[in-house]
């Protein structure tokens, strides 16, 4: 399945030239917009988990939560839509490298730049507070780094697969973050997730 994506066109206006990177709920590549030429990112759902309504529900929601969000330090999700290849998001291509693979490379970052990208990790989570969603997820893992000119980190918060709306009141909305199922990064975890409390932004800080 995954070999025959690349060079594919997806939904008649996107062709798939290569892969991007691996991603928890299915891996990510980099297509062409052909009505523009633009250079955007598509996640196409695991494959095993095409039957699981739930993970699909999850994914699709992604889509409505980064739309709402929109904020220029979280990655754009612009289109949620189903292919020959499962379903898909469409985001914004940001050129970069996690913040994860920068610290396994290059070690603990100095000072200055850390503050930098703490501070616009900060204004990310920001918006997507007053929205009333919880990231739920956020770990080096899931933010991205760019370049903004020569020297300044463009930083983008990426994945509300598994965000919670906390105002939020729609059943599905609650199946979808049920409590009893703890799924994300484990070491970056809130102690109220693991404890099962009832979680608030608090627990994205």
């Amino acid at each position: 399945m995954k070999e025959t994506i690349t060079g594919s066109t997806v939904a008649g206006r996107y062709k798939v030239t290569g892969m991007l990177r691996p991603g928890r709920m299915g891996d990510i590549y980099v297509a062409r917009r052909l009505e523009d030429d633009a250079k955007v990112a598509i996640k196409f759902l695991e494959p095993a988990l095409f039957e699981n309504e739930e993970a699909i529900a999850r994914f699709e929601r992604e889509s409505k939560v980064a739309h709402a969000i929109d904020h220029p330090c979280t990655i754009r999700v612009l289109e949620f839509g189903r292919s020959d290849h499962g379903p898909y998001l469409v985001m914004e291509f940001v050129e970069g490298e996690l913040l994860s693979d920068v610290i396994e490379d290059k070690g603990a970052l100095g000072p200055e730049r850390a503050a930098t990208i703490t501070a616009r990790i900060a204004r990310a989570l920001q918006a997507a507070h007053e929205k009333g969603v919880v990231h739920r997820d956020l770990a080096p893992s899931n933010v991205v780094l760019g370049r903004q000119g020569e020297r300044t980190d463009l930083v983008k918060v990426s994945d509300f697969g598994l965000a919670l709306l906390t105002h939020d009141d729609d059943e599905e909305s609650t199946h979808l973050t049920a409590v009893g199922v703890r799924i994300g990064t484990p070491t970056y975890m809130a102690p109220e997730y693991i404890e099962e409390y009832e979680l608030d932004q608090r627990a994205d800080i």
